[in-house]
């Protein structure tokens, strides 16, 4: 049987798969290799290959889910949005009541042998919930009634139509409602406490928004407008950690900050 000629769309949407499993596999061997390096001396004789091995299969299992998925369809996790992220709110607040607490922080469910770290499915659940959010927006292809009605008849809120379309400023702000979820992700998250994970989590989303082209603010704003708004996010992003951030996360900063002064306390 023939194949089908490729078309211009189907020929950029290959290109973009081959891509995408280049950097894929490129990743793999770079991380592959930093464990063996890394922790092939761990092994205690026993095998050079322990870690790694360990880490292989892993890898099988993660390679047969992604197939699973990809035969499935993107629509199949975008339908099931809503609930991933319900999923990932409901684990990480069970991480706060019975978590297990290593370190002084608390990241973990598992009993026995079998532990996981929920705030890593919570990173899987804020990228799919942004980008079920930003197609949403494309589907009705920027149309500020098409969104709102697509809106309130999926979350059958239809008395609050009339409210929204009257609300230019707040449509304006699309991109900024996206990422609601990664933020309440990522705060329950930092609850834990966990600021690295909870900034991790939350950077992709926004160069997900960046890089889709969808507004967040008013393009009208002339450039002071937008220069006091960025002043002021990374102010209040300064005073929190001043004021809200623990010990040894304030003694990374002073490290990084001045390595030659700390090398051999907190640097070490």
């Amino acid at each position: 049987m023939l194949k089908p000629r490729l078309t211009v769309k189907t020929r950029h949407r290959r290109t973009n798969v081959l891509w995408l499993v280049g950097i894929f596999s490129l990743l793999i061997v770079i991380g592959m290799e930093n464990i063996l390096s890394s922790t092939f001396v761990l092994d205690g004789g026993s095998t050079v290959y322990g870690y790694l091995l360990k880490q292989l299969v892993f890898l099988v299992i993660g390679l047969l889910t992604a197939r699973g998925i990809w035969h499935l369809g993107y629509q199949w996790l975008r339908h099931w949005c809503r609930l991933f992220f319900l999923a990932s709110v409901l684990l990480l607040f069970a991480v706060k009541a019975f978590g297990i607490t290593v370190n002084g922080a608390q990241r973990w469910l598992g009993y026995g042998i079998v532990s996981f770290q929920p705030s890593e499915f919570a990173k899987l659940a804020a990228i799919v919930c942004m980008a079920a959010a930003l197609t949403f927006f494309w589907d009705c292809h920027g149309e500020k009634a098409a969104v709102i009605g697509r809106f309130v008849k999926n979350w059958h809120v239809e008395e609050w139509e009339p409210f929204l379309l009257k609300k230019d400023r707040l449509f304006k702000s699309y991109g900024l409602l996206c990422l609601i979820p990664p933020l309440i992700l990522s705060a329950i998250i930092l609850l834990q406490p966990d600021a690295g994970t909870a900034i991790i989590l939350f950077v992709p989303p926004v160069l997900m928004l960046i890089c889709s082209g969808i507004p967040f603010y008013d393009r009208h704003w002339p450039w002071w407008k937008v220069l006091v708004f960025v002043i002021v996010t990374l102010a209040i992003i300064g005073l929190s950690f001043y004021f809200f951030a623990h010990d040894y996360q304030k003694d990374r900063i002073r490290a990084w900050r001045s390595p030659d002064s700390y090398k051999k306390t907190i640097g070490y």
